[in-house]
């Protein structure tokens, strides 16, 4: 039973010992430490680091797994012209029978409510106007009083005063056209 627990033992030993060999080869600096036997060629890899060394007759060799950073080379001649791409898609274009008037106002931090109204550029007219305000900082709508054209170029907009529009910024934009 005992030479059987030495056996095990041995051969556990053997098994963790080439573990640990093949663990610490590359060392932690990526050098492969070896020894060469001129007489045959031979090469057989060692760990310094547990104990290996090369034996009389061989000479110790070692190499890096990568090698440095070689200089620049010289850039290469330009390379043929390729051919031309398919046409893009057609871009927007810019209407320039309207144009859109846009600011953002935030209601009274005491009292809330405002009123403001958006002019058209000379010579346009008013076609509509719009508000949004950012759900996300409060999901009630503001209570608006007024939205409506005002003349032929500009729009009115009223915000009542409460709890609903205090503070909370509202986008205002109207959409306006050439008057001709």
């Amino acid at each position: 039973m005992s030479k059987r627990i030495a056996a095990t033992a041995a051969i556990v030993g053997l098994l963790l010992a080439a573990g640990v060999a093949e663990a610490t080869i590359p060392d932690s600096g990526g050098t492969i430490h070896a020894c060469y036997k001129s007489a045959n060629g031979d090469i057989r890899l060692v760990d310094p680091s547990a104990g290996g060394s090369c034996n009389t007759d061989e000479k110790s060799i070692s190499w890096t797994q990568s090698a440095p950073q070689g200089v620049q080379g010289d850039q290469g001649p330009a390379g043929v012209q390729g051919s031309a791409g398919p046409q893009g898609a057609a871009g927007l274009t810019v209407d320039t029978n309207t144009a859109f008037v846009s600011k953002t106002v935030a209601g009274d931090p005491v009292i809330g409510g405002f009123s403001t109204t958006l002019k058209c550029p000379t010579g346009m007219k008013v076609l509509n106007g719009s508000f949004q305000w950012d759900f996300f900082i409060d999901p009630k709508p503001p209570q608006i009083a007024q939205s409506e054209p005002f003349g032929d170029d500009e729009w009115v907009f009223a915000v009542g005063a409460g709890q609903d529009s205090k503070g909370i910024p509202i986008f205002l934009s109207i959409e306006c056209a050439n008057a001709n």
